[in-house]
């Protein structure tokens, strides 16, 4: 799957790229893509775009397990 987000904030001394690096009405853009290859794992992976060149980048893995439910039916 894939995703795009918008965030916007108004305010003084915003955190949104955590409390080292605080803005003044910052805003930005995420866009992610997620792949699953069978349904017990997930990979994904996201880039978060800032004003000012701030920016952050994640990746994931995501196991999803049912418990009483065999391998064959996850």
């Amino acid at each position: 799957g894939a995703s795009i987000q918008f965030e916007k904030y108004y305010g003084k001394n915003v955190g949104l790229f955590g409390s080292d690096n605080l803005q003044e009405n910052p805003y930005a853009v995420t866009g992610g893509i997620s792949y699953t290859p069978v349904p017990l794992i997930k990979f994904s992976a996201q880039h978060k775009q800032g004003q000012s060149n701030v920016h952050d980048t994640t990746f994931g893995v995501e196991f999803n397990y049912r418990p009483g439910v065999s391998l064959a039916e996850q």
